[in-house]
């Protein structure tokens, strides 16, 4: 039964058979009771910022956050809820509480205040939302002058894991010759791989023929 029907009733006889009442409650559509508590369902929702979905851009704007619709509504979220956690002191537990949001681990944070720093551990079991936004969250809500360091310990005993990664090499060869003819060159070139970065120039410039 609708909640429509449920509501009739409620109502006593003599008011359905008023031709009027009748009328104008019959021009209700039947399954508008039914949107009203799937939009109140979703209203109750917006109001927290655990949960919002197209209230989290009021959210941004009451917290003063820009909006960047495209990224992901749990890191949005999670910039929200950093920002809202500010009103109180910086604690440890409170940075640990506003940082586990970005992932599904374990944070331990353990501090050394004899190097006005701490230490950021991070179990993770299987994901961690964003870096970048991560790392801007600590640097936001951190004391400034505090330092600190962060690692990263991945769970990866049940489950398989994917490494890549990609060198990009480069190599420029400029030969000036002194006269238009036939130039040949014998030497060897040796090319470092494996380093991060790296760069090579070699220019040559044969002798000038008397």
């Amino acid at each position: 039964m609708s909640d429509f029907e449920a509501l009739k009733g409620y109502l006593p006889p003599f008011l359905l058979e008023n031709k009027v009442f009748s009328n104008l409650i019959e021009s209700v559509e039947k399954n508008d009771f039914d949107k009203y508590d799937e939009v109140l369902e979703d209203l109750l929702l917006q109001v927290f910022p655990q949960t919002a979905t197209w209230a989290l851009r009021l959210w941004e704007e009451f917290c003063g956050i820009i909006t960047i619709e495209g990224l992901d509504v749990n890191i949005r979220r999670s910039k929200v809820m950093a920002k809202l956690s500010q009103v109180s002191p910086i604690t440890p537990n409170i940075m640990k509480s506003m940082i586990s949001k970005f992932t599904d681990g374990i944070v331990k944070i353990i501090q050394d205040t004899s190097q006005y720093s701490f230490f950021i551990d991070f179990q993770i079991k299987s994901k961690i939302l964003n870096l970048k936004e991560l790392y801007e969250t600590i640097e936001y809500v951190k004391p400034a002058h505090l330092d600190y360091d962060l690692a990263l310990n991945f769970n990866i005993s049940n489950k398989k894991f994917y490494m890549a990664s990609c060198l990009i090499g480069g190599e420029k060869i400029t030969v000036y010759p002194w006269s238009k003819k036939e130039i040949q060159s014998v030497g060897k070139f040796h090319i470092a791989a494996g380093n991060n970065s790296a760069d090579e120039r070699v220019t040559i410039y044969p002798r000038k023929e008397a």
